[in-house]
């Protein structure tokens, strides 16, 4: 536990951020403690932190260190430094939560720069803004976004000029007025973002033109929907995809059409349907997606068999594993292979056994490796000299 700030090297509060973190609060609540603390080196967030506690401070800080989101969280707290920021600079919605928080600094405020969503949360925090706010100049993305926060004012514009996108924001807040909405109209994206809120509105869209991609985000998020879903219009890749706990769907499902990219997804998230799949027919890069999603399948496979590269994948990513790998049925190219790949379990490895051009790769690859190299001086030279051969070449 840090108690009190010192330090000698300048870099030091960059390399140990968590340790500027301690020093601002040591300097926070005992400043005679905060000894020569370099504040050239603070950035935006530890000033807003600082300054919001100790506003005296003002007089060391490099302003433009902040951002528009340090501007807005020092505004809010400490709006006694109005003065001091380049409002042009902020982002528009960064006014709005300041003017939302401290309505008393309108004057400083472009208010022409905010948009829809912007006013929308302006005046539902500070209703006093709705005079201020000029209605004329929205056009229909302004007013889709100012709807969602007041929907009152839906019947102001003219809802045919509104595009698949306005509508996505209007209806995900606002479903009361999906009558008004050509869902025809619709992109699978944008209605993918509307029943993500709105589920009970998954009916309202024609099946065949949602997208896979859409399906997968639907249905993972809402998997309820999927009991409404046309499986047909599910391709195999999708459906393995998908994190839904439907016994009766999943148990009635049809894998004849699951490659090894299917299973290797779908184990990964269902393990209990391992006995409905050819195991022997999946491609390594499969096997190791589901081993290190569900390592306790290891037994299911004939893992003895598995080779050196699948292996070392899995041990890096899955140590307790060693146990199930035949490290005794490791060729020396497997060894020389693996050590390369896997910095774990070399004590099993027999470096005694390995030739010139063994190490010779090592060398190349794993350099740090060659401290189990016991070869002489001769032997070592050989390997330089296979290494120049092997460079000119390439």
């Amino acid at each position: 536990m840090i108690t009190s700030i010192k330090y000698d090297n300048e870099n030091q509060m960059q390399e140990f951020p968590n340790i500027v973190d301690q020093w601002l609060e040591i300097l926070i609540n005992n400043e005679e403690q905060a000894i020569g603390i370099n504040f050239g080196k603070l950035i935006g967030k530890h000033w807003v932190k600082l300054l919001s506690a100790k506003p005296e401070y003002a007089n060391k800080c490099n302003w433009k260190s902040l951002n528009s989101d340090d501007w807005c969280d020092l505004l809010i707290e400490a709006p006694q430094f109005a003065d001091k920021c380049n409002w042009k600079k902020l982002d528009s919605c960064d006014v709005a939560s300041i003017l939302a928080n401290q309505p008393q600094l309108e004057y400083k405020a472009d208010l022409n720069r905010l948009d829809g969503g912007d006013w929308g949360f302006l005046i539902e925090c500070q209703p006093q803004f709705l005079k201020k706010c000029n209605l004329k100049r929205f056009n229909h993305t302004n007013w889709a976004l100012f709807v969602t926060y007041y929907p009152d004012f839906f019947d102001k514009y003219d809802y045919k000029n509104y595009d698949d996108k306005d509508w996505a924001c209007i209806l995900a807040r606002q479903p009361q007025f999906v009558d008004k909405c050509n869902f025809d109209k619709l992109t699978s994206h944008s209605f993918g973002l509307i029943v993500d809120e709105q589920p009970q509105l998954f009916s309202l869209y024609k099946q065949e033109n949602i997208e896979q991609k859409d399906f997968l985000f639907i249905i993972n998020r809402n998997p309820d929907l999927l009991e409404q879903c046309n499986l047909d219009l599910i391709e195999p890749l999708t459906f393995a995809k998908l994190k839904v706990q439907n016994t009766k769907i999943l148990e009635n499902y049809d894998f004849s059409n699951f490659d090894s990219e299917c299973w290797g997804y779908f184990l990964c998230n269902h393990p209990s349907f391992i006995n409905r799949c050819y195991l022997s027919s999946l491609e390594d890069e499969h096997i190791g997606m589901i081993l290190v999603k569900q390592p306790q399948l290891i037994t299911k496979f004939n893992y003895k068999n598995f080779n050196v590269t699948l292996w070392s994948f899995l041990l890096k990513m899955r140590p307790q594993l060693k146990d199930y790998c035949p490290f005794e049925q490791f060729s020396i190219d497997d060894w020389s292979s693996f050590v390369c790949h896997n910095d774990m379990f070399l004590d099993k490895c027999p470096w005694e056994k390995f030739g010139i051009e063994d190490w010779a790769a090592i060398m190349k690859y794993s350099p740090e490796l060659m401290k189990y190299c016991k070869l002489n001086v001769d032997e070592i030279n050989e390997i330089k000299k296979i290494m120049r051969i092997a460079d000119e070449i390439i």
